[in-house]
C-alpha cells in the first residue's frame, strides 16, 4: 500500500473527526450517526497501519479520538444493560457486540478499542480511563455469567470470538496502574474477586476463568496503593475465601482447586510489594481453610499438587527479609559463615505458609500428597543455603524426619 494512499485516507479521517467534534449534537442517536461517518474511516486506518503504535504519531487527535470512541462503547453497551435481568442484559450486550455480517458496529467500536489500547500510550489509556470503559466491560464481564445458552452453533462460534478479543483488551488494560485505580474509585474491583469464586453455568465458565485472569493481572501489573487500601477495606480476600470454604454441591473440586490457585497467585503477586494482603489472607484463616481443603480432597492428587506447587512460591514471596539464626542445639565449626538470602523468590519469606506445608505433610494419607510436600520442601531448601537456617527455629528439618516413620516406604525414600 502506497503511503500517498495512507497519508489521504488519514487526512480524511482527520478532517471528518474534526467535523464531527465541531458540530453540537441534539441527541445520542445524533451522535450516533455523526460518529459512524468517522468510525469506517479510523477501521480502514487500522487495517493501513497494522503495527498500532505508529499511529501515535500520525494520528495527533488519538487522544481526544479514543476518548469519543471509548464513551460511545459505553453509552451502548449501558443502554442495553438498562432496566434488564442480568439474562436479557447479558444477551444484548453480547449480540450487540458480535461480530455479525449484517450488523457489526457493535464489533468495530470493541476492535477499534482494542487498538488504540494497544498502543500503550499513557494519554490514551487515561482517555480511556475517563470515559470508564474499564469498569463498563468489567461490569459486562460480570453479566455475561448469565449469558443464555446458545444451540446456534454459529452464534456459538461468534461468541468465542468475542471471548477472544473482550478478554485480550481487557487483559491490556489492566496492567494500567490507572486501570485499576478507576476500577477500584468505581467499585468494580470487588466485581473481578466475585466473579473469579462464584458459581455460573458450565457454558460460561470461561468467563469467569476470565475474571480469575484478569484479577492476577491487575495484583501483578496494576497494584497501587489506592487499589491496595481499596481490597483490603473491602474485605475482598476474606470474600473470595468465604465463598470458596462454602459447603455444599454449588462447586466441585477442581473448580475450587482452581479459585484456591486464584487467590495464592493474587497472595504471592501483592506480597512482592505489600503485606496488607497476605495478612488479611492470614486473618481470614485462610492457611487453615487450605489445609482442610487439602486434606479433604486429597484424591484430586493433580489439583492438589498443583496447590502445593503454589504454595512453594508463596513461601517464598514477601517485602520483609527474614534473617537467618543459629539455632543454639547446632554445633557450629570455628570457620562457618551463616549464609546471607539470596532474595524474595528464593529465600523464605512466609513462615506461616512453610508451617502449612509441614501441618499437610503430618496429617495426609495420601502417599502421592506427601512425596509432592516433599519434593517442594526440598526445593525450598536446596533454592537457597540461608533458607534451612529461616525455618529452623520454627519448623526445621528435623521435625520432619521424625514424622517420617509414619508414612509408606515410597515417601520414606525420597528423605
Amino acid at each position: 500500500m502506497g503511503e500517498s494512499e495512507r497519508a489521504l485516507t488519514l487526512l480524511h479521517l482527520r478532517k471528518t473527526f474534526s467535523e464531527y467534534c465541531k458540530v453540537p449534537l441534539s441527541g445520542v442517536n445524533e451522535g450516533e450517526r455523526k460518529f459512524d461517518r468517522v468510525l469506517p474511516l479510523f477501521c480502514k486506518v487500522m487495517s493501513m497501519y497494522p503495527c498500532s503504535e505508529e499511529i501515535v504519531t500520525q494520528f495527533r487527535e488519538l487522544c481526544p479520538f479514543a476518548g469519543h470512541l471509548c464513551r460511545h462503547l459505553v453509552q451502548e453497551m449501558r443502554v442495553r444493560a438498562a432496566n434488564q435481568s442480568t439474562e436479557l442484559a447479558a444477551l444484548s450486550i453480547s449480540t450487540f457486540l458480535l461480530p455479525e455480517p449484517t450488523d457489526s458496529r457493535g464489533w468495530l467500536l470493541l476492535q477499534s478499542a482494542h487498538y488504540v489500547i494497544s498502543t500503550g500510550h499513557l494519554p490514551v489509556i487515561d482517555a480511556v480511563c475517563k470515559a470508564s470503559l474499564p469498569s463498563t466491560l468489567v461490569k459486562a464481564l460480570y453479566l455475561f455469567f448469565d449469558l443464555p445458552p446458545t444451540t446456534d452453533e454459529k452464534v456459538a462460534d461468534l461468541r468465542r470470538t468475542l471471548f477472544t478479543r473482550f478478554l485480550s483488551l481487557m487483559e491490556k488494560l489492566c496492567e494500567y496502574k490507572c486501570v485499576g485505580e478507576e476500577l477500584a474509585r468505581k467499585d468494580d474491583l470487588f466485581l473481578l474477586f466475585a466473579g473469579a469464586c462464584c458459581t455460573c453455568p458450565v457454558e460460561n465458565v470461561s468467563w469467569r476463568k476470565a475474571a480469575s485472569q484478569l484479577l492476577i493481572t491487575v495484583v501483578s501489573k496494576a497494584l497501587s496503593p489506592a487499589v491496595i487500601k481499596y481490597i483490603h477495606a473491602k474485605g475482598c480476600v476474606a470474600h473470595f475465601l468465604s465463598s470458596v470454604s462454602k459447603e455444599g454441591d454449588h462447586l466441585r473440586a477442581h473448580e475450587r482447586v482452581e479459585m484456591i490457585i486464584c487467590i495464592l497467585c493474587v497472595i504471592k503477586d501483592s506480597a512482592m510489594v505489600t503485606a496488607v494482603l497476605v495478612q488479611d489472607f492470614a486473618q481470614a484463616d485462610g492457611y487453615s481453610l487450605l489445609r482442610n481443603f487439602v486434606l479433604r480432597n486429597e484424591r484430586e492428587e493433580d489439583g492438589i499438587r498443583n496447590v502445593l506447587l503454589m504454595l512453594m512460591s508463596v513461601v517464598t514471596s514477601g517485602v520483609v527479609e527474614l534473617r537467618p539464626m543459629l539455632s543454639p542445639s547446632l554445633v557450629v565449626l570455628p570457620s562457618f559463615t551463616l549464609p546471607s538470602p539470596s532474595g524474595s523468590g528464593l529465600s523464605v519469606r512466609n513462615l506461616d505458609a512453610f508451617r502449612l506445608l509441614f501441618q499437610i505433610f503430618v496429617q495426609a494419607k495420601n502417599e502421592r500428597i506427601c512425596e509432592t510436600v516433599i519434593d517442594v520442601v526440598h526445593n525450598i531448601y536446596a533454592s537457597d543455603a540461608a533458607n534451612y537456617f529461616i525455618v529452623e527455629k520454627e519448623c526445621s528439618l528435623a521435625q520432619f524426619v521424625e514424622r517420617m516413620h509414619s508414612k509408606p516406604p515410597e515417601v520414606q525414600g525420597l528423605s
